[in-house]
């Protein structure tokens, strides 16, 4: 994943889960692990109290796939935060990022549906902590 290269170290924060033939690989972080020249050519805010989750869909032995996903946060208030996801493309590459707002060691879930036109989809749900560098 792009943003895990320009990361070191996070490639093995990364997580991934199977939906049939799909694989979906993703990683929740603290948007202030971006580079500033990174997170100003990809226009993402960097700032304590903002996180980024990265989500990449492929199909078979590596192959990007494009995908809708539609996402959820929930804090520990019960309060039920919409994720807006954009493509972002590196090459072959596809990128979908979605930034979020949070409070220091606070747990958040995640519920994000992704679906292809041709190979289904499903549901990750992510339970993660997050805190302020």
């Amino acid at each position: 994943m792009l943003l895990l290269v320009l990361l070191p170290g996070l490639a093995r924060s990364e997580q991934s889960v199977s939906f049939g033939t799909l694989e979906v690989h993703y990683v929740l972080i603290a948007s202030t692990f971006l580079e500033p020249e990174v997170a100003a050519r990809y226009d993402i805010v960097r700032a304590r109290d903002r996180g980024l989750v990265n989500v990449t869909v492929l199909s078979g032995p590596g192959t990007p796939r494009t995908a809708k996903l539609h996402g959820v946060m929930t804090n520990l208030l019960g309060q039920r935060i919409q994720l807006s996801f954009e493509e972002l493309r590196d090459g072959s590459a596809i990128y979908y990022i979605a930034s979020f707002r949070y409070t220091d060691a606070e747990l958040l879930r995640f519920d994000i549906d992704v679906t292809t036109p041709d190979e289904g989809g499903g549901t990750l749900h992510i339970e993660q902590q997050l805190y302020w560098d």
